[in-house]
């Protein structure tokens, strides 16, 4: 049977104000219940059961999220100097499952919170697509939740990273500051964790259709 973590475990991590991420991973229930019985399942996991509420008995799999660490970037302070080469990035770099745990699938969790007022809106959109998408999952009905999720494949169904950005609506009265931009890329390091460089970037840098869409925050 699957245990709980002794403590809740951090599932997502900030980018900015509204905007947070996480990384999850798919594996076998039974392959993390020999992790727990043995003591071996890393600190910070936390196990995800699709059956924690009684509607999935039959369920084979369960969700891992992973614990992570940052480079200490803050993307909100550097958000008063422009974009130039100098511009630091945040690096969040997630721990890493055991090597003889099986993988199913990866995904990297996109959070957006609507109770932070800083950001009055923000859309997303990668090269290669014909129009933006805002971060809002299909089972999420509910108009008063006041956080939204995506689920993006994360080097499951493809090797490589389309890279996303994400076009931002700030509250501030400062004209030059109401439109900023960010790029996300996600690859794996020499140990085989997954690494989020999060890189502030110009508009001329991002989609033409996301340049031109609006940051609806509805």
């Amino acid at each position: 049977m699957l245990q709980p973590a002794a403590k809740p475990a951090q599932r997502f991590f900030n980018i900015i104000a509204s905007l947070n991420i996480g990384l999850e991973t798919t594996v076998l229930k039974e392959e993390v219940s020999k992790l727990q019985q043995a003591s071996s399942l890393p600190e910070g996991f936390s196990v995800r059961d699709p059956n924690a509420y009684g509607d999935k008995p039959k369920a084979l799999t369960v969700g891992l999220t992973h614990p992570a660490l940052n480079n200490g970037v803050d993307l909100a302070t550097d958000v008063f100097f422009p974009v130039s080469i100098d511009s630091k990035p945040l690096i969040i770099t997630f721990g890493k499952l055991p090597d003889n745990l099986p993988v199913l699938f990866q995904r990297i969790n996109l959070e957006q919170d609507l109770r932070e007022k800083d950001v009055l809106g923000l859309i997303c959109g990668r090269f290669g697509e014909s129009e933006p998408f805002i971060i809002r999952h299909r089972n999420e009905t509910n108009p008063r939740n006041p956080k939204r999720h995506v689920n993006l494949d994360c080097l499951s169904k493809s090797p490589i990273w389309n890279p996303l950005y994400v076009k931002y609506h700030l509250d501030t009265p400062l004209k030059n500051l109401k439109l900023e931009y960010l790029r996300i890329d996600v690859q794996k390091n020499e140990t085989n964790n997954i690494v989020v460089t999060v890189s502030r970037v110009s508009g001329q840098e991002v989609p033409d259709f996301l340049r031109t869409a609006l940051t609806d925050p509805k």
